[in-house]
């Protein structure tokens, strides 16, 4: 997606704040006859990786 360079947020400490204040995402994904959709609970590490690292979980009963 592009992202106009006015509208762009590098600073990664506002990343990881706003990150772990909405601490819900959503997964998408596509078959062939369908999307689907599920919101997932989210935890931010700050201390893994260059970026940090975002750790979610479906329920086993999810069929995404």
């Amino acid at each position: 997606m592009y992202n106009p360079p006015a509208n762009r947020v590098e600073d990664l400490p506002v990343l990881h704040d706003l990150i772990e204040q909405a601490a819900f995402g959503h997964v998408i994904s596509r078959s062939p006859d369908a999307f689907a959709a599920s919101g997932i609970p989210l935890l931010l590490d700050r201390q893994t990786g260059n970026l940090g690292s975002l750790r979610g979980h479906f329920a086993r009963a999810n069929t995404q």
